[in-house]
């Protein structure tokens, strides 16, 4: 009879009696992750006419400087451009036959030091 006594208070106090956690860590959560840059033309995944392209996107705040990358399919750098605005056109020099898919992003650099980046676009132009 002590036995089963016995045993019944050790789980009564186990399941009553508090634990004790893991202490408080001193790393604390962060801001969720920046929003991309919202992409306004060429549409993401586009496919436009043969002629002049002319990047645009919404800004990233004021003061932001941004970086306009456009690459061929196997990744190499086709062209690159720093703008202040949120315009950048492609020069005539930038050859981009029709019938090929390009890749294109913006970064954008803030005041702060912080960095947002549209992502990477596919741009193919029309034959």
């Amino acid at each position: 009879m002590l036995v089963p006594t016995a045993a019944a208070a050790a789980i009564l106090l186990a399941i009553a009696l508090p634990r004790q956690g893991a202490p408080p860590s001193g790393t604390r959560a962060g801001p969720g992750p920046e929003a991309s840059l919202a992409i306004v033309a060429p549409p993401p995944a586009a496919e436009i006419a043969p002629g002049p392209i002319t990047f645009v996107w919404r800004s990233a705040g004021p003061d932001a400087s941004y970086t306009v990358t456009l690459q061929e399919a196997d990744g190499r750098v086709a062209w690159t451009s720093s703008v202040a605005d949120t315009v950048a056109i492609l020069p005539d020099s930038v050859a981009i036959g029709p019938g090929r898919t390009w890749f294109w992003f913006v970064d954008a650099m803030l005041p702060d030091g912080r960095a947002r980046s549209s992502g990477v676009n596919r741009l193919t132009v029309r034959p």
